[in-house]
């Protein structure tokens, strides 16, 4: 044990184990799908996929809510 902390593979006890991920906005999520889009790809038509997925995924709260308007925003025109 005292070996694998010495080369960082376990964390001290001073530390925390892990550190929760924080997790991405909403408007960054959509800003990273505007910029994966491929340039010449129908924005309306990829957003109204996105909202298909959102839907059929049954999540809940805020984020994947708002995440949902602004597809639903692009789709609509």
């Amino acid at each position: 044990m005292g070996q694998a902390r010495q080369f960082g593979l376990t964390p001290s006890p001073a530390r925390p184990a892990l550190v929760p991920r924080r997790q991405p906005e909403p408007e960054e999520v959509f800003l990273a799908w505007l910029m994966w889009l491929p340039a010449d790809a129908d924005r309306q038509q990829a957003a109204a996929r996105e909202v298909s997925r959102i839907d059929a995924s049954d999540a809940t709260g805020e984020g994947p809510t708002k995440l949902r308007a602004l597809f639903a925003d692009l789709a609509a025109g």
